[in-house]
């Protein structure tokens, strides 16, 4: 399973160590050691209210984001996880079901973990004997004597 570690994923505007290493630099705000960076740093897991990052001057980009992201076969899908929750997907590298847990205990360098999960979150339909994989949330779209699936 590809699991994106957040902090690759560009901030809005790179951070910039000041004032001995106690505070980091976004774009004109001033944001001290240790505090929600709020807005000015992006990532894929949502909301930065629900997916904060936070001020470290000794990292790359400057910012810990406690929690990792998992890439899934769903385009521009990315399922993350806090430290200690496991999140089930199925994953970009293989198409099949994970459920994979998250390491936040270093939020410099989250860990994620996975294995796997047959059922993850996919759906199966038989139809005439013949059996079809679907993601959570993808379009059905079997034909049997009936008639179509919407």
């Amino acid at each position: 399973v590809l699991c994106l570690w957040l902090q690759p994923i560009l901030p809005v505007v790179q951070a910039q160590q000041q004032d001995g290493g106690d505070f980091c630099n976004f774009d004109g705000v001033r944001i001290p050691r240790g505090a929600s960076v709020g807005s000015n740093f992006v990532t894929r897991c949502g909301p930065w209210e629900e997916w904060p990052c936070y001020c470290n001057p000794d990292v790359l980009y400057q910012v810990d984001c406690p929690y990792c992201g998992f890439a899934t076969n769903t385009p521009n899908l990315v399922k993350c996880a806090k430290h200690n929750e496991t999140v089930s997907l199925i994953a970009l590298s293989d198409d099949l079901g994970k459920k994979c847990t998250c390491d936040a205990s270093d939020p410099s360098w989250p860990v994620g973990s996975c294995e796997n999960d047959f059922f993850g979150d996919k759906c199966m339909f038989v139809v005439d004997g013949r059996t079809f994989w679907y993601a959570n949330g993808d379009m059905v779209d079997v034909v049997n004597p009936c008639g179509s699936v919407p």
